[in-house]
């Protein structure tokens, strides 16, 4: 299976959170009842909102530079390894995940850590 782009991340997301994706009859994100509308996505793409985990979940960000391949020499391969537990250690699996940028390690480890809320493998 293909792993999610960003952007379906963030639309999954805003849709957990109770927006409407737009349709070609109203081009808008829009909320309940279409109180609220955005014509912008309602989860930005920056780090600030990618770092935004439900409550009770711990977060740590580890950014480093490795080799591509088994040879030293190999091309640098940049990547940042995030993890996740939830404070109740025994109520929510730890999630791992690793990306080429924090940002995206972080929407993925949001993304991974809702999914764990609603008990969704």
């Amino acid at each position: 299976m293909t792993p999610l782009t960003i952007t379906e991340i963030r639309d999954q997301i805003a849709e957990w959170e109770g927006w409407d994706k737009p349709t070609s009859a109203d081009p808008f994100w829009g909320g309940i009842n279409k109180v609220r509308h955005r014509d912008d996505h309602p989860i930005p793409y920056t780090l600030d909102e990618a770092a935004k985990l439900p409550e009770g979940w711990l977060c740590t960000i580890n950014n480093h530079v490795t080799c591509e391949g088994q040879y030293a020499n190999g091309p640098l391969l940049h990547q940042t390894l995030a993890l996740a537990q939830h404070e109740n250690l025994m109520s929510r699996p730890r999630l791992e995940v690793i990306a080429p940028t924090e940002i995206e390690a972080r929407f993925r480890l949001r993304h991974a850590a809702m999914k764990a809320e609603r008990g969704i493998a």
